[in-house]
């Protein structure tokens, strides 16, 4: 098999989370960001009205 597929098809992700919240200043500068990320078709418009309803 390929190296390169080998790798894709064995990588995992493992995660942990703590217990503490994330504060709402912190929130809205991520939701933020993604509305200004580019997208497909270019659809940040969409993002961003779902977001402000």
């Amino acid at each position: 098999m390929n190296e390169v597929l080998k790798v894709i098809k064995s990588r995992r992700s493992i995660r942990s989370y703590r217990e503490e919240q994330i504060s709402q200043e912190s929130l809205d500068l991520i939701i933020e960001a993604g509305i200004y990320a580019p997208a497909a078709n270019n659809e940040q418009w969409r993002r961003k009205n779902e977001h402000n309803n």
